[in-house]
């Protein structure tokens, strides 16, 4: 008598095996897409200037390199950061700044040290608009100027 091999147990097994293969493949497609986009309440453009941004003077030469808005359904705040670069010194772009926002009507708070070359922090106000101005030296003749904007709509309401 020969023997065959007992393939009902094999089949049986792939039988399982293959969609739960498939299963797993799908939730890992699933995973590395969701961790690849950027969330619907923090929206990244480049090099697009975001429409949140009012009538902001903007630094001549300043190249943008970032914006980003936030969005987030649950937050009374919603804030926008915006990133310029520039090969000008830390001083001479928060010096422009300051003079500039004070002629454009926002409430300017200088920085502590209005002569440190390596980074420098004004706070800024303008209606339900607060935030801050950031110039920091990132190596030779390149300098980020970011600006960090809040919009306090709800919390003024309550």
């Amino acid at each position: 008598m020969i023997r065959r091999p007992h393939h009902g147990k094999r089949i049986a097994s792939l039988f399982f095996a293959v969609p739960i293969a498939l299963v797993l493949i799908v939730l890992l497609v699933i995973i590395k897409n969701a961790l690849d986009t950027t969330p619907p309440w923090r929206t990244k453009t480049s090099p697009a200037l975001p429409q949140a941004i009012p009538r902001f003077p903007l630094y001549p030469g300043a190249v943008l390199e970032e914006s980003t808005i936030n969005n987030w359904p649950l937050s009374p705040n919603q804030f926008v950061e915006v990133e310029w670069k520039t090969g000008d010194p830390v001083i001479s772009v928060t010096s422009w700044y300051i003079a500039e926002l004070s002629k454009n009507g926002w409430s300017v708070e200088p920085p502590d040290d209005s002569s440190a070359q390596s980074e420098q922090v004004v706070q800024i106000t303008k209606d339900d608009l607060t935030g801050y101005l950031e110039v920091e030296n990132e190596g030779e003749e390149n300098t980020e100027i970011l600006i960090h904007l809040t919009r306090e709509t709800q919390a003024k309401n309550k």
